[in-house]
C-alpha cells in the first residue's frame, strides 16, 4: 500500500484502500477487459479512455462510499482488482461491487 492510499479495511488476504490518480492504468485494464466486464453487463468492456478515467479518479469524494477502491494482496501489495461500497442502509449494511483481474479468480 502506497503512502497515498488510505486503508478502508483489511481481511486476512486482501486489503482495500482508496484509489488515487496513480491507479488509472490499473482501473483501465480492469474496466476494458471483456472477461471482467461481461460479468457486469459489458461483454466488450467499457469504451472508456485513460484520460476519461483519470478525470473521474481526480473528482472522487472524500468518503470511502464516494470513490473507487483498490483491492490489493495484503502480503505483496499487488493490485488484484477494485471495489465500490454503497452507503450503509438502515441496518448498517453496505453492499460491495467487486471486480477482480481474471488471474485472481478462484484464488
Amino acid at each position: 500500500m502506497s503512502s497515498r492510499h488510505k486503508l478502508v479495511f483489511a481481511t486476512e488476504r486482501p486489503v482495500v484502500t482508496t484509489a488515487t490518480e496513480d491507479d488509472v492504468d490499473l482501473f483501465y485494464a480492469l474496466w476494458t477487459n471483456p472477461r471482467v466486464m461481461k460479468n457486469v453487463g459489458f461483454p466488450r468492456g467499457l469504451p472508456v479512455t485513460v484520460c476519461e478515467f483519470r478525470e473521474s479518479l481526480s473528482k472522487q469524494g472524500r468518503s470511502e462510499f464516494d470513490q473507487l477502491l483498490v483491492v490489493e494482496l495484503k502480503a505483496t501489495g499487488q493490485f488484484i482488482g477494485e471495489c465500490k461500497l454503497s452507503y450503509p442502509d438502515e441496518a448498517g449494511i453496505a453492499e460491495a461491487d467487486v471486480k477482480l483481474l481474471p488471474e485472481f479468480w478462484g484464488v
